[in-house]
C-alpha cells in the first residue's frame, strides 16, 4: 500500500546501490536527461527496477542510469561523484501485465561494468532460503527515492532532487487485499509484498517506483521488494 509521502533526507553514501533512471524525450529538441523512477544495483552490470518504469513509455526513452549521487540538481554541491552509465538492454518479466500489480519487475543490463567504491556498491540479494523466508511482519524496512513529497492526488507535483528515505511496516496479505478490494485489476498473492502505514502520512510516492524495499540484517541490507 504505497500512497503518500516520505519525509527523511539521507546522507551521501547511505544507500550506495540506489540508482536514478534517466530518460530523454523522443520528439523533443531538448536532449537533457529527465530523472524518473529508481532502481537498485545488484551486480557491477545489472540494475533491478519496476517493469512499468521501462514498459511502453510514451514520448521518452530510458538511456542512462545514475549511480553514487545524492542530489540530482547539478548546481547543488553535495560532494557526490555521480556516475552515468548507458543502458545496453532491458529484460521485462515475461508475465508482466501493466493492468495488474504482479510481476512488475525488470532487469537492466548496463553497457559498461561499474567499479565499486564507497559511494557505489551492490545491495545483497535474498538468495538463501533463510533470508527469503524471513518473517518481516514486525519489521520496518526502508524505502528510498527521488519521488515527490506531495500527496498522490496532486499528480503534477514535481519530484524532489535530493534522495530521501522512509521506514514502512510490512502489511499482512489479507489486509493488503482488503485495501485493494476496489481495484478490480489488482492481484494480491504471494508475488506481491505490501508495505505502508494504514493511516498514510509516510510512504513512497510517485517517482519512487522501481526503487528497493530494503531489509536490514546485521550489517547488510537485502532487497526484499520493488516499489510498484
Amino acid at each position: 500500500i504505497i500512497t503518500t509521502i516520505k519525509i527523511y533526507y539521507h546522507y551521501l553514501g547511505a544507500w550506495p546501490w540506489m540508482v536514478g533512471l534517466g530518460y530523454v524525450g523522443v520528439n523533443q529538441n531538448n536532449r537533457a536527461l529527465q530523472w524518473n523512477c529508481g532502481g537498485t544495483l545488484v551486480t557491477n552490470k545489472h540494475v533491478l527496477t519496476a517493469a512499468h518504469c521501462v514498459y511502453n513509455i510514451r514520448n521518452a526513452k530510458l538511456t542512462t542510469v545514475r549511480l553514487g549521487d545524492l542530489d540530482l540538481d547539478p548546481t547543488v554541491e553535495d560532494n557526490a561523484r555521480p556516475l552515468d552509465v548507458p543502458v545496453e538492454s532491458i529484460i521485462i518479466h515475461e508475465d508482466y501485465n501493466e493492468n495488474v500489480l504482479a510481476n512488475d519487475i525488470a532487469l537492466l543490463k548496463l553497457k559498461d561494468s561499474v567499479t565499486f567504491d564507497d559511494l557505489i556498491q551492490p545491495i545483497c540479494m535474498p538468495i538463501t532460503s533463510k533470508i527469503k523466508n524471513i518473517d518481516m511482519s514486525r519489521s520496518l524496512p526502508f524505502v528510498a527515492g527521488w519521488g515527490t513529497t506531495r500527496p498522490t492526488d496532486t499528480y503534477s507535483a514535481p519530484p524532489v532532487t535530493t534522495l530521501m528515505e522512509v521506514q514502512v511496516p510490512i502489511t499482512k496479505s489479507d489486509e493488503c487485499a482488503k485495501a485493494y478490494s476496489d481495484e478490480s485489476s489488482a492481484i494480491i498473492d504471494d508475488r506481491v509484498l505490501c508495505a505502508g502505514f494504514p493511516e498514510g502520512g509516510k510512504d513512497s510516492c510517485r517517482g519512487d517506483s522501481g526503487g528497493p524495499l530494503m531489509y536490514p540484517k546485521g550489517k547488510q541490507y537485502y532487497i526484499m521488494g520493488i516499489v510498484s
